[in-house]
């Protein structure tokens, strides 16, 4: 009884927390999207990105009212709650899109360039009504979409399965009117999912924000991946940036730029919570949609250092260790244990899924690796059981030796180690890692190895951020309208690329030191680094290994060229700006 009475005076507030929100939210609206419009007037000249073929879309002028139909359920939404709290998680979403729209309207204004025909009835007086606030500058990203989406992932749940279908119909000729009424460009509409995406993740449905538990992490480890993380981030950004002029669809790297840098926040602090992924392995749809670009990637990785090894191997007693499954990979366990927070279970799987989400090449969590060894050893009685991270070196390796200590089968870390190496998985567990419990002292092998990755990573990730800085500042110092790459700036993209290429290679090697550091002794930490090579195709078989001190001068030899490289680089772009200053030709 008392539960009931409770939710009714839940569901009895949320008319009242409706009305405040939306007596807030109007007003800014109109006061903040009339404001960047009147800015952006005042500029003498507004940008325009469109594609040529877009003038062959139809004017359409009765789909005025399905793109007039936002505003209302932008409104109702409000009232179509059970509680005060959903209330507040729907105007923080419409909050977030509105502010940050707004902001990029004001940074980078865009202009429509349609001229619409004259429409009469209603079709005409609504357009009318429109173009009395609605001036054509602010584009991407559409406001109209990012709202669109929010609205649908609202109402999608709530209304019964009859009535889905119609709301989705409706919802897709609401995003096609955008066109079909000339308010918008192509471009803008995945701009405006993207921005959509990002409010429903920052405010989830069942869950707190992600970032709402942040704290800056301790780690150096991750701290660093965090930055690697975040200067990709800044890469794609740049890359859009100095290619949009060339071409609209470079908008699109926006798209990989965000999903890097929620990312970095992860490894900042976050944890792994940026990938809302659930227990039984899979995640929200905004999640699984705004991080794609990142969950491709790790696709890709995943296949390019497993594709000439197993998919799992056998430990003892029915317990497998290996990499992310596939649909019928995971098919041939009873259980399957991940440890990733980045990838979500195959769609249809039959298999018993517990996922234990943690962030990749960090320091699992003592009481969460405890948790998923002992979940193994009750979950071998039901059948064969899959421990799994990415590519089953790690995080799923650490978990196994956990489970082989305190079932007693291993006596120390070492022999766990031993163990699994022998069933055919070679591991990479880094020096003194948290499941070990202890394990071996750092010598002088493994303090040159890691303080050459530091070294080389440090070089690396400066290098390419000081590359960047002209391809990011270059179409902006000579104007963006009027830029058009001539031999000069394609000459500084080249040494620009160059640079960059070096940097991808020294942060592999990097990684190389780094895998190399983890084991005892120079001559295993060689010995599994030649090993990886050789399965990913990257050394010739039979070759006489190098030391590590030659490998090291190799590595600086690398470092010096890419310096060289960035410092023409660099005194081209110099020369271009003097050039643009002085009015003179970009070469």
């Amino acid at each position: 009884m008392e539960k009931a009475r409770s939710t009714f005076s839940q569901t009895a507030l949320v008319p009242k927390r409706a009305a405040l929100w939306l007596a807030f939210l109007a007003p800014f609206f109109y006061l903040s999207y009339g404001g960047a419009n009147w800015l952006a007037s005042q500029r003498a000249h507004v940008p325009n990105v469109a594609f040529v073929w877009e003038s062959a879309i139809p004017f359409l002028g009765w789909t005025i009212i399905p793109y007039w139909s936002i505003n209302l359920f932008y409104a109702l939404c409000l009232f179509i709650n059970t509680a005060p709290r959903d209330v507040d998680r729907l105007a923080r979403r419409y909050l977030t899109i509105q502010i940050v729209a707004v902001a990029c309207f004001i940074a980078f204004p865009l202009e429509a360039t349609f001229v619409r025909p004259a429409t009469s009835g209603l079709p005409g007086f609504m357009f009318a009504v429109l173009g009395g606030f609605d001036k054509p500058f602010n584009q991407a990203p559409s406001l109209h979409i990012a709202l669109l989406v929010v609205v649908w992932d609202h109402l999608r749940g709530r209304l019964p399965r009859k009535v889905r279908l119609l709301w989705h119909l409706w919802c897709f000729l609401i995003g096609v009117s955008v066109l079909t009424t000339w308010q918008h460009h192509i471009i803008d509409i995945p701009t405006g999912m993207l921005l959509g995406l990002f409010a429903i993740w920052l405010f989830p449905r069942d869950a707190g924000s992600p970032l709402a538990n942040f704290t800056m992490s301790g780690d150096p480890k991750s701290r660093r991946l965090g930055f690697y993380y975040l200067c990709g981030a800044i890469a794609f950004l740049g890359l859009g940036a100095l290619c949009t002029p060339l071409s609209v669809a470079a908008l699109l790297l926006l798209w990989p730029a965000v999903a890097l840098a929620i990312v970095a926040l992860g490894y900042f602090g976050a944890g792994p919570q940026i990938f809302q992924k659930r227990v039984d392995g899979r995640a929200t749809l905004a999640s699984r949609w705004l991080l794609a670009p990142y969950r491709l990637g790790a696709l890709i990785n995943i296949r390019l250092w497993t594709r000439r090894m197993p998919a799992s191997v056998v430990i003892t007693d029915g317990v497998h260790l290996g990499r992310f499954p596939r649909r019928h990979e995971a098919d041939r366990f009873a259980t399957v244990i991940d440890m990733t927070g980045e990838l979500q279970r195959p769609g249809g799987t039959r298999a018993r899924w517990c996922s234990f989400p943690t962030l990749d090449l960090t320091a699992l969590d003592k009481i969460q690796t405890l948790a998923a060894a002992n979940l193994i050893e009750t979950s071998r009685q039901q059948g064969p059981v899959l421990v799994c991270c990415a590519l089953g070196f790690q995080r799923s390796a650490c978990v196994i030796v956990r489970w082989l200590l305190i079932t007693r089968r291993c006596e120390d870390p070492s022999e766990a180690v031993r163990r699994i190496e022998r069933a055919g998985r070679r591991v990479h567990l880094p020096v003194e890692p948290s499941c070990r419990d202890g394990g071996l002292a750092m010598t002088q092998w493994n303090v040159t190895a890691s303080a050459a990755a530091r070294s080389l990573g440090r070089n690396s990730i400066c290098c390419g951020l000081a590359a960047l800085l002209p391809l990011i500042a270059g179409p902006i110092a000579v104007g963006y309208r009027g830029f058009v790459p001539s031999l000069g700036w394609l000459l500084m993209l080249v040494f620009c690329v160059i640079v960059l290429a070096l940097a991808v290679h020294l942060l592999f090697d990097a990684l190389l030191f780094r895998l190399a550091s983890s084991h005892e002794t120079e001559a295993a930490g060689l010995a599994a680094v030649d090993d990886l090579l050789s399965r990913m195709q990257l050394r010739k078989p039979g070759r006489t290994p190098s030391g590590l001190e030659r490998r090291v001068a190799g590595s600086r030899r690398i470092v010096w060229r890419q310096r060289f490289a960035l410092a023409i680089c660099l005194v081209i772009f110099a020369i271009l700006l003097f050039d643009a200053s002085n009015g003179l030709p970009l070469c």
